[in-house]
């Protein structure tokens, strides 16, 4: 026998094989894809969608807990553990009168949070979420407003102090504080101004401090216009002076903004010495000034004589 004959029976067999394999393998595969009687193919369908109509109930029904714990723990951090100092406090506090009398009047403090900055450049506007370096605080004396800054730590005894910083006075003002109450019995902010160390003596109580108690407030004018109160049409709006902004509302209030400082008052009009004048009145340490400001309007242009010194003021759009 030769190699090519046994070649050849090599290769029948090798055929015959594959051929009952191959039939063998789609007979399993056949069998495999027959659906089996007892089951039917609608109701696997159905199964299915309940189970997945069930994950998506069981998943918002957590969401929902989820939300609800955080609106819930949220609610109890403001009405009880709230430490923001932000808004306004105000304080009762006794003022000599230039009479020497003696009269109380309201004081506030009014802080704010880190404002966000933009930058312009090229006619084009970048926002930036760096923060100012300070927070605002505002010191309300009547209508009379101080701005400036403060910053919250605190010191080495873990207590928390506020150290305030007014422009226009030149002035810092330091206190260790505490927030007291909750929203349905009050808040209030305690200042505590700790005596020096180096002027107390023995018998005095170093634990004692003197305190301020604040109460929340809102930001309210100290004087309102008169109820027969007619306005200029041409005097109402917004003018500014160099970085002075000077506001006459169509009710009769008047403010004047320099960015340092701030006067909030009321106005009207007169006639006096012959010049047409505008009335300027506003509260100080519980007193009301007054200030005569004779002045003349052209169009958008309102010339004020105030101290002898001229201003040109300019409507702002």
């Amino acid at each position: 026998m030769s190699i090519n004959d046994n070649t050849e029976d090599i290769k029948d067999n090798v055929e015959s094989n594959e051929s009952e394999d191959e039939v063998s393998l789609y007979d399993k595969v056949d069998e495999q894809l027959v659906p089996d009687e007892g089951i039917k193919n609608d109701e696997e369908i159905k199964i299915d969608d309940t189970k997945v109509k069930s994950y998506r109930n069981r998943t918002l029904i957590v969401a929902a807990c989820i939300f609800a714990v955080t609106v819930i723990a949220f609610a109890v951090w403001y009405v009880f553990f709230n430490n923001d100092i932000t808004g306004v406090w105000e304080t009762d506090v006794d003022i000599m009168m230039t009479d020497g009398t003696t009269k109380t009047e309201k004081m506030k403090f009014a802080f704010s949070d880190k404002e966000k900055m933009s930058f312009f450049e090229n006619e084009k506007s970048y926002f930036s979420d760096k923060e100012s370096l300070t927070a605002k605080a505002e010191m309300i004396n009547g209508g009379r407003t101080f701005a400036g800054g403060y910053v919250t730590e605190a010191d080495n005894n873990d207590q928390d102090y506020i150290s305030m910083y007014f422009t226009a006075t030149g002035s810092t003002i330091t206190y260790n504080y505490e927030l007291l109450g909750d929203i349905f019995s009050g808040r209030k902010l305690v200042l505590y101004n700790e005596p020096d160390s180096d002027t107390t003596d023995d018998s005095t109580d170093s634990s004692e401090s003197d305190e301020i108690v604040f109460r929340q407030s809102e930001k309210t004018y100290s004087l309102d216009p008169s109820a027969d109160f007619k306005p200029n049409k041409g005097v109402v709006g917004t003018w500014v002076y160099n970085d002075i902004i000077y506001s006459f509302d169509s009710e009769g209030r008047f403010c004047e903004d320099v960015g340092s400082s701030k006067i909030d008052g009321i106005y009207s009009f007169s006639e006096e010495g012959g010049l047409d004048t505008i009335v300027v009145k506003y509260k100080y340490s519980g007193e009301i000034q007054s200030l005569s400001i004779p002045y003349l309007l052209k169009g958008d242009v309102m010339t004020l004589t105030i101290n002898g010194y001229e201003l040109d003021l300019q409507k702002k759009v």
